[in-house]
């Protein structure tokens, strides 16, 4: 409904356990969009064998009082058979080589795959026109981009936006790298 009212749609995907970095996010996507979706998922795949996935913080109430105000229109919290019917061992992983497997992806083999692989996901889903993230992982970030750019099939406009004043505000507040934002505008193509 609101593409067909012409409205731009943020999108801002968490794992939920919210903070002030990620209300800096939420308003970085409001700058830059009419209506503002935030994701929810506590996400199986990128968790590595030893690393306790039932142990992740999850805070659905607060999460939802803090988005509600923030402003979010929009919030998605998808159950995990719902993006993965398979239970998790499905065939078919969304793998940035060359990139995955470097720095942190070295220690933590399959983490960034699950990354790659659920933003995919709910990149299919939500079809955003602007998906906003933080630089508290830099190499998360740099693969999010990269399978960005290479699915739409075109050169997508990302760029470190250090100079809004929402940025420049987020940046005051939180003093963490979590607040400096980057926007990935993509488009899709089918």
């Amino acid at each position: 409904a609101w593409r067909a009212q012409g409205l731009k749609v943020g999108f801002v995907p968490t794992m939920g356990n919210l903070h002030a970095g990620h209300m800096s996010l939420l308003a970085a996507a409001r700058f830059r969009a009419d209506r503002v979706i935030a994701s929810i998922f506590v996400n199986p795949l990128q968790f590595g064998q030893g690393e306790d996935y039932n142990q992740y913080p999850r805070t659905p109430e607060e999460d939802a009082r803090l988005l509600q105000g923030a402003q979010c229109d929009a919030l998605f919290m998808p159950e995990v058979a719902e993006l993965y019917p398979e239970g998790g061992t499905q065939a078919t992983l969304v793998s940035v080589r060359g990139l995955a497997d470097v720095l942190c992806g070295a220690f933590r083999p399959g983490h960034f795959d699950g990354v790659a692989t659920v933003v995919a996901k709910l990149f299919g889903i939500v079809q955003p026109d602007v998906a906003v993230f933080g630089e508290k992982d830099f190499q998360q970030f740099v693969i999010i981009r990269r399978m960005t750019r290479e699915r739409t099939c075109s050169r997508v406009n990302s760029r470190i936006d250090r100079k809004t004043p929402v940025a420049d505000a987020a940046i005051r507040s939180t003093k963490t790298a979590t607040a400096i934002t980057h926007t990935i505008t993509a488009k899709s193509n089918t």
